[in-house]
């Protein structure tokens, strides 16, 4: 039956946390940098058609390689088209990309990491051995062999790079169950009766969140890398979409007579990466409290 009470009660308690969570936050100079550049970032790609002047994709060949200007703030590339544009519309691209791929590590890395944690036994062992298999190759060169393998594409790249984060989110969880799993609340919550099953999802899994949320902004970091370095070499996004890396690519035959064709779409995926670097430093000490009590 709807409670209204208790609807109401959680509401307040998660406007304190959220509360708390801000004033840590803006208490540390690197923190407010790294959420303003995120913030900017997400603000771009949400009103990207309103804010890029041109058409990402429309070629004028008369206009190629023009350097910086009023007309074009970031230039032009080969094919006359306009580079700020395509920034703008890559930072959709690539926020896109970052949030699917934490998706796919969440959705699998999550459940695994608990079960492992809890369950221990053959369990454990079973998704572990699997888990220490994919770590065993860099994440960048299991992505580049899971592409070979199902093909070039942008799509295929967000699948490639969100099954290197599966083991990442994987043992994380599993780490904190182990810890979590022995302290008294949950005993008690045994000696009541409960299901593993509700005590999995009501009563470990919100403690495992905070450290799930930290993990998660830096892997979009990382999953932006990967994605652009996939598409530098081709096996990423294809032309004619504006992604950064691509755009990186594209640049390098110009770098002598027009460098700003890779210059730009470069400092978007540093700005991009830096920001998200920074807020997820803040938000691991905003929400450890050992870290916390150090400052």
């Amino acid at each position: 039956m709807f409670n209204i009470t208790s609807l109401s009660t959680k509401l307040t308690d998660y406007f304190f946390a959220l509360r708390d969570l801000w004033n840590v936050l803006k208490r540390k100079r690197s923190s407010k940098i790294g959420l303003s550049i995120v913030g900017f970032l997400s603000i771009i790609a949400l009103f990207a058609p309103i804010i890029a002047p041109y058409d990402p994709n429309e070629q004028l060949l008369g206009k190629a390689l023009l350097p910086p200007s009023l007309e074009h703030p970031m230039g032009t590339d080969h094919l006359g088209r306009d580079i700020f544009s395509r920034v703008v519309y890559g930072s959709r691209i690539s926020l896109t990309v970052g949030l699917l791929v934490i998706f796919i590590g969440l959705l699998f890395g999550v459940p695994l990491g608990l079960i492992a944690g809890y369950y221990g036994g053959w369990k454990d062992n079973l998704i572990m051995r699997i888990v220490d298999i994919l770590f065993a190759l860099p994440d960048f060169l299991l992505a580049l062999f899971v592409v070979s393998i199902i093909g070039r594409g942008l799509e295929n790249a967000i699948l490639a790079v969100g099954i290197f984060s599966i083991p990442i989110y994987a043992r994380l969880v599993r780490g904190s169950v182990l810890y979590i799993r022995e302290l008294e609340f949950i005993e008690g919550a045994k000696a009541l009766g409960l299901n593993s099953f509700r005590i999995i999802f009501k009563h470990i899994l919100p403690n495992v969140l905070p450290p799930i949320i930290v993990l998660s902004t830096l892997q979009i970091a990382d999953a932006i890398l990967v994605a652009s370095a996939l598409s530098f070499l081709g096996l990423g996004a294809q032309p004619p979409t504006p992604e950064w890396g691509a755009m990186v690519s594209t640049g390098r035959y110009y770098l002598r007579t027009a460098p700003w064709v890779s210059v730009f779409p470069g400092m978007a995926i540093f700005l991009a990466v830096i920001g998200l670097n920074l807020l997820g430093d803040g938000l691991r000490e905003a929400l450890d409290p050992r870290l916390r009590r150090l400052t």
